[in-house]
């Protein structure tokens, strides 16, 4: 691909085939600017969603919040890119929303297909991330991110690369629905043979026993210089991720 370039594919800046919109934060010391109709995404909504398409995210703006803020209200189809803290989450717009300012989100040209951007984007996490500048955390700015380069095909190999991704991220979705259905299914179980029994007091047999009587409750150590690439056992903390 970096020798010869195959034929109908461009490279192109972002900015060419996509529109970079930031987002912005209603005053929070104005009731009036939320709690409206307008889906308002944070990357904390991001954090754990597993999904490709988003409606919305814990909170809503109002019209008056859109109106008095840097939050824009952004159409079905456009790719949501965190920017900030961290860079590289994803999803795609399920209908009109709005985010806050840790996005840089992508409104599609005539050029270039949602879900083609979105894998695009996806595929390359680690590129994004490198071009993010910052001391305190990496962010990545609506300027640097218009003038990266990409490499595109014409929209019907686009259109063919996204129909095959997506089939196989449809398998992906379903799973993961079946599993929080399976989730909630084990604690409504749960609740109803170990919580609500005990609401007027210990069935009969039941006694209350300490958590240490079952196993050790073993403290780990502190110092996270134990850790090491070459060492024989995992070591965890909870800052970090863990060495693989």
């Amino acid at each position: 691909m970096s020798e010869k370039i195959p034929k109908g594919w461009k490279w192109l800046k972002v900015e060419d085939f996509a529109e970079v919109v930031s987002g912005g934060t209603p005053s929070t010391d104005k009731p009036e600017f939320w709690n409206g109709d307008i889906a308002w995404i944070t990357p904390k909504d991001l954090s754990d969603f597993k999904f490709r398409y988003i409606r919305r995210g814990e909170r809503n703006i109002s019209r008056k919040g859109l109106e008095s803020s840097n939050a824009k209200l952004l159409p079905k189809g456009t790719v949501l890119l965190s920017s900030r803290a961290p860079v590289g989450y994803l999803a795609i717009a399920k209908n009109e929303l709005s985010t806050n300012q840790g996005f840089q989100s992508l409104v599609p040209k005539e050029n270039v297909i949602t879900e083609y951007l979105y894998y695009l984007l996806k595929d390359n996490i680690e590129y994004l991330k490198s071009q993010a500048s910052g001391t305190t955390f990496g962010e990545l700015s609506k300027s640097t991110l218009k003038k990266l380069l990409f490499l595109l095909p014409p929209l019907l190999e686009q259109k063919a690369i996204a129909e095959v991704l997506s089939s196989i991220d449809d398998k992906i979705d379903l799973l993961h629905r079946q599993n929080k259905t399976l989730e909630e299914m084990a604690m409504t179980l749960f609740r109803q043979w170990f919580i609500e029994p005990t609401k007027d007091g210990l069935p009969e047999g039941w006694e209350e026993v300490s958590l240490g009587e079952f196993f050790p409750v073993i403290t780990g150590k502190k110092d996270a210089n134990f850790a090491t690439d070459d060492g024989s056992y995992p070591f965890f903390t909870c800052s970090q991720k863990p060495l693989k």
